[in-house]
């Protein structure tokens, strides 16, 4: 029973692919990036986190967007700027299990060697759509 609730949810899903992208790309969420530039720099953490917390506080607060506040910023700057480019912080993601598009690639290909190997032992139809 609630197998099938669930694949008739999932059939049904809609995703507002636009919106998602715009909340992906949203410039405070590439403050870990800011951060992780900064330590790649030689700055310690603590003060990175501090120094890049302050700049989004400032871009919430006084309207100026973060991207503009970061390449006004010394120790950041158009390098640093370039990092909250839409697209690019999900690029970044490149551990396994991130979001980033060769992590979603591998974990793919993991899962579709481990649905042939079970449809395989289960003796299940191979459908063309898989």
């Amino acid at each position: 029973l609630a197998l099938g609730a669930l694949t008739a949810m999932a059939a049904a899903a809609r995703f507002d692919t636009d919106r998602m992208a715009a909340a992906a790309d949203a410039p405070d969420l590439g403050a870990t990036d800011l951060a992780e530039f900064l330590v790649a720099k030689g700055m310690a953490f603590r003060e990175a986190h501090s120094l890049v917390g302050s700049l989004v506080r400032q871009a919430d607060d006084g309207g100026t967007p973060l991207v503009d506040l970061v390449r006004g910023e010394a120790q950041l700057g158009p390098d640093a700027a370039a990092l909250l480019e839409p697209g690019v912080a999900v690029t970044r993601r490149t551990t396994p299990g991130g979001g980033g598009p060769e992590a979603v690639a591998r974990q793919l290909e993991r899962f579709r060697a481990r649905l042939e190997s079970d449809r395989t032992r289960l003796r299940l139809p191979v459908h063309p759509a898989t």
